[in-house]
């Protein structure tokens, strides 16, 4: 008991009070089972947790202040940066070098997600990304790429990791022009028909939508070119993406590695487009990883005797393997940095867009169970079929606004125009601002449901609307609102009980807790994908988005016991869109949802077998390499 006792006057020393009998019987049961390691048994018996957490807090501190200072030497000595600088001498970029060690230099989008990475680099060219992640494999720290911030999960979590800025990255060339320096291609192989033209129908006379499945356009593009730089690059050309999402701000990597999507039955998420993949793994070596098979995606893009096998003067690997590409399709930055893809691109055309107003009683009788086969009508009977749902009754029902959409050709004239339901809405309210409106709703919840009827009743146009494609299926101004998202991702054929059950849960929400949306679901319809964690993998999806106010407390909350609520451990559960689950993912769900996670998680470790692609998210999912 000697120790014990020495123990014991060191600890009333330190925090002012003695140890009682039952702590100095665990003190010693501590002592006889592991003396090597007492110390920290004894802190784990009558740690203050106040002061346990103070003392981590200044470790952690410690440990994030040497490791920069050490990254920053190993970059100067290498590259020639110039520390404390924002310019270095071959091009890369370093931000954060004299921030306060715990002072978050990165955010994403709306704010949130706050990292303390140890440096932040910008790199500009193959050959500065490839340096940048040997010097991350020489010193054995963690790495993490992000472009626009377009994420509200902890997917970009890079604290105490070198974070890896690709927005410089934004060439885009096409396949046959010749030009070297984003992707190895050589002469395309025959491509192969899609699943939207192996059984899916569209509406009739779809001669255009066939025509932009079986293009050969192919774009080569860099990570980091976001979708508004890329879509005016096409249009500079007479072409365009052959789908798009609502929003137009993130970055090609970004939409890519997070099975981000746009609406289309006859059309799988924007992942669905890519023909090849060049990535950079840990070690450094460059690989450009294709399908082998025609049994995915459209088969190989090159011939491998042809392969160039360099990129920009770099040696690249041409990998064609089925899992490898199906894991880097949709990967969640988890198995090393993407430089660059060759994706397919169409003839620019015109959509038209139509707009009525509908009742979920009675919109919801068209898409039963028992009328997908394959496909229910009224989805089949547009290009693009949405919905804008009122999630809350008013006047006993759901108020919905249905949305199709059709591919016209480019010599089509624009006309009409699309209502700012958001500057309409402010003035029906007299309010002057989005600030104002979340004051408004935060203070008065319970007005959500008139406030999403009405910016609903706002959506309805007299008459179509005809424009360049990517105009029409951008949502517009309502993208500049600060919000936040969670999407479920279900069964296309079950979408109706999906939705009753949704919201049942939101009626149940607002009774108990006064738990209120503050805007109306997003209802897309999508195709199946290839990708083994794309949230539409293996089924044709309805995408259901429920978006938030930042700043409304109680968002975060609700969407958490929809979570809970709706999704459950089966495989035919709903999934969580990966950049919108706001870390509600577990590793558990991961597990239950994708029949193919083994496979994906095989390939993972290869990727990732030193663990340089580690993080909260990683940590998150049970995935980390220890």
């Amino acid at each position: 008991m000697g120790n014990q006792h020495s123990v014991e006057r060191q600890l009333r020393h330190a925090r002012g009070k003695p140890v009682n009998e039952k702590t100095l019987k665990e003190l010693d049961k501590v002592f006889c089972q592991n003396p090597e390691n007492a110390h920290d048994g004894v802190w784990n018996v009558v740690r203050d947790p106040g002061v346990e957490h103070r003392r981590r807090g200044r470790d952690a501190k410690q440990r994030y202040v040497q490791a920069r200072q050490a990254v920053h030497l190993s970059l100067a000595a290498s590259h020639g940066h110039l520390i404390g600088s924002s310019e270095a001498k071959n091009g890369h970029k370093i931000a954060g070098n004299d921030q306060a060690a715990d002072k978050p230099t990165w955010v994403n989008c709306v704010g949130e997600q706050a990292n303390r990475p140890l440096v932040i680099v910008k790199p500009e060219s193959l050959q500065q990304l490839v340096a940048v992640l040997a010097d991350a494999h020489s010193l054995q720290q963690r790495v993490r790429a992000v472009g626009s911030g377009h994420s509200f999960s902890d997917i970009t979590y890079s604290t105490d990791a070198m974070l890896v800025d690709m927005t410089l990255l934004k060439r885009v060339a096409m396949v046959d022009n010749g030009e070297e320096g984003i992707v190895g291609t050589t002469k395309p192989v025959q491509v192969k028909a899609n699943k939207a033209e192996r059984g899916v129908p569209g509406p009739a006379g779809d001669a255009l939508l066939t025509a932009c499945n079986r293009s050969r356009n192919l774009a080569r593009v860099q990570a980091g070119v976001t979708i508004r730089e890329l879509n005016e690059e096409l249009d500079n050309r007479g072409l365009a993406l052959p789908n798009m999402g609502a929003f137009d701000g993130q970055t090609v990597a970004g939409v890519m590695s997070t099975g981000t999507h746009g609406s289309g039955i006859g059309f799988g998420p924007m992942s669905s487009l890519v023909r090849a993949i060049v990535l950079v793994v840990a070690d450094g070596t460059v690989y450009q990883i294709e399908p082998a098979s025609s049994h995915v995606g459209k088969g190989p893009l090159s011939d491998p005797a042809a392969f160039p096998r360099t990129i920009d003067g770099l040696p690249v690997v041409l990998r064609q393997d089925n899992d490898w590409f199906r894991t880097a399709l949709v990967s969640m930055g988890c198995v090393g940095v993407i430089y660059s893809y060759v994706i397919d691109v169409t003839e620019a055309f015109h959509v038209r867009e139509l707009r009525s107003a509908t009742r979920w009683d009675e919109v919801r009788k068209e898409l039963l169970p028992e009328l997908w086969a394959p496909v229910a009508p009224a989805v089949a009977g547009a290009h693009h079929f949405e919905l804008v749902l009122n999630p809350y009754m008013w006047w006993s029902h759901n108020s919905c606004v249905r949305v199709e959409r059709n591919r016209v050709t480019a010599e089509t004239q624009p006309s009409g125009a699309r209502k700012d339901w958001l500057s309409t809405l402010l003035e029906q309210f007299g309010i002057h601002s989005i600030p104002h409106l979340l004051g408004v709703l935060k203070r008065f919840p319970a007005i959500s449901p008139i406030a999403i009827n009405r910016a609903i009743a706002t959506l309805v146009e007299s008459g179509p609307y005809v424009d360049k494609s990517f105009r029409v299926f951008n949502l517009g101004p309502a993208n500049s609102i600060k919000a936040m998202a969670i999407e479920l991702h279900c069964d296309a054929k079950q979408c109706v009980p999906v939705i009753d059950k949704l919201l049942d849960v939101f009626r149940d929400e607002a009774k108990r807790h006064e738990y209120y949306m503050t805007g109306p679901l997003g209802i897309r319809f999508i195709g199946a994908s290839d990708a083994f964690l794309a949230p539409q993998a293996g089924r044709m999806t309805c995408a259901i988005e429920l978006d938030m106010l930042v700043g409304v407390e109680t968002g975060a909350k609700l969407a958490q016991d929809i979570k809970e609520r709706m999704c459950t451990d089966s495989i035919d559960s709903p999934r969580l869109h990966w950049g919108l689950d706001i870390d509600l993912v577990t590793d558990d769900d991961v597990r239950s949802w994708y029949p193919d996670f083994e496979a994906w998680h095989t390939v993972y470790r290869q990727l990732n077998s030193t663990g340089m692609f580690n993080n909260k998210f990683t940590d998150r999912l049970g995935i980390s390499i220890l």
